[in-house]
């Protein structure tokens, strides 16, 4: 295909999926300079995505009793890219994303709904052959970038917000007084419940979890309020 102007990664599900989708969004401003990258997230990861320099706006999922609107998303979305990339497919986003006219759509060729996509990738994510990172960047082939990923040349992009500084000098303040402090980011479908009581976890110097119980503060990203 010719240089894409106007491009759509897709990745609706958890922080650290996002994570490793960020690197797409480097690698096609290393490829194709001149492109505008926009990322389609949910609400609660969009902070992760600000100030990232290889992403050009960050577009938040519509959602109505938790899932996709059709028809909100149809009309934020319509006639605005040249090509998609979703590397977290569901049927929602896949009817979504064809309603948009967005003319080249990249997704797995493996579900009932893949006929949604014109651009297929026939790799099984679930048998683990390459890293979750890898996987993201070969979806990048459908549009002629070839690129070998790794530890060297991998770009996340992410940026820290004053407001984040700010958390984090306080959290640090909190540990450096001998508090035990837990930072709860989120886990699992359990949309933020949490049973059986706080409970932390640290890392000691060789990687080792620590198991703390009822710690002095328990602060909860915005995704568990």
């Amino acid at each position: 295909m010719n240089s894409p102007k106007n491009i759509l990664i897709v990745r609706t599900d958890r922080i650290g999926d996002v994570v490793l989708t960020l690197p797409v969004a480097s690698t096609i401003k290393k490829h194709f300079p001149g492109c505008r990258v926009s990322l389609l997230v949910r609400r609660y990861t969009k902070a992760l995505d600000e100030n990232n320099p290889f992403i050009d706006e960050i577009i938040t999922l519509e959602e109505k009793e938790g899932k996709p609107s059709v028809p909100a998303n149809v009309a934020m979305l319509k006639n605005r890219f040249d090509a998609c990339i979703v590397a977290f497919p569901t049927y929602p986003l896949a009817l979504i994303l064809f309603l948009s006219n967005i003319p080249v759509r990249i997704g797995t060729g493996y579900r009932w709904y893949s006929f949604l996509f014109n651009k297929k990738v026939y790799e099984h994510r679930k048998y683990g052959e390459h890293h979750e990172l890898e996987y993201n960047i070969r979806l990048l082939q459908q549009i002629g970038i070839d690129e070998d990923i790794n530890e060297k040349n991998v770009l996340f992009g992410i940026g820290i917000s004053e407001d984040s500084k700010e958390k984090i000098s306080y959290v640090k303040k909190l540990i450096n007084k001998g508090f035990n402090t837990a930072i709860m980011i989120g886990f699992g479908d359990n949309d933020g419940e949490i049973s059986g009581g706080a409970v932390g976890i640290t890392m000691d110097y060789e990687g080792r979890g620590i198991k703390m119980n009822e710690p002095d503060f328990v602060i909860m990203t915005e995704q568990n309020r």
